[in-house]
């Protein structure tokens, strides 16, 4: 019995994460630093890329980090046509705050 394998070999956070950017939602739960900053750029792109302007999730839960990887995340919201909402939920310290800010007023939200 696989623990969190599947049959075709994704594992349960694989599916989970396909989930995910089916439902348009990018999760930023890390410290932002070079490779967190790639991964949400990265999946930025794939949805505008996959049905630009639908309207875009990012939930953040960061204690902050890096500034120009922060800014990086920043600019790629900014450039998109696909709105972006923030969502914090749970702590978003220093960069983590900033970039909530990067959705367009309206679009900013925390619990």
């Amino acid at each position: 019995m696989a623990s969190d394998k599947e049959l075709n070999g994704k594992t349960i956070d694989d599916k989970i994460d396909e989930q995910l950017l089916k439902a348009r939602r990018i999760f930023l739960s890390d410290q932002i630093d070079q490779d967190s900053a790639s991964s949400v750029i990265r999946k930025l792109w794939y949805l505008e890329l996959t049905d630009p302007g639908k309207p875009i999730t990012l939930v953040i839960n960061s204690p902050g980090g890096s500034v120009d990887s922060g800014f990086a995340i920043w600019d790629q919201v900014k450039l998109i046509s696909s709105p972006v909402t923030t969502l914090v939920s749970g702590l978003a310290a220093s960069m983590g705050s900033i970039i909530s800010l990067s959705a367009a007023k309206g679009r900013r939200f925390a619990t």
